[in-house]
């Protein structure tokens, strides 16, 4: 209910290549993430850790969706 409130639809892959490429997204994406959270994390104290690069979350967001992919030539929010 909270992914159709929000307009998500779920697209399944009809080829090995499509699951591919999806999984590549989704690892460079997480690649990023951590990267920030493992920033974040290290200069707050051990109370606030883990909830600071939330923050930083959605910035690094935009610039995924709004970089050109090598692949396809164009961003993934163009796509």
């Amino acid at each position: 209910d909270l992914l159709l409130s929000y307009g998500v639809r779920i697209q399944y892959a009809n080829s090995k290549r499509g699951v591919a490429i999806a999984e590549r997204d989704h690892q460079e994406f997480e690649k990023y993430a951590y990267f920030r959270q493992d920033a974040e994390d290290f200069h707050l104290p051990l109370s606030d850790r883990s909830r600071a690069w939330v923050k930083g979350l959605r910035i690094n967001d935009d610039i995924y969706n709004n970089t050109p992919t090598q692949l396809i030539g164009m961003s993934p929010h163009e796509a």
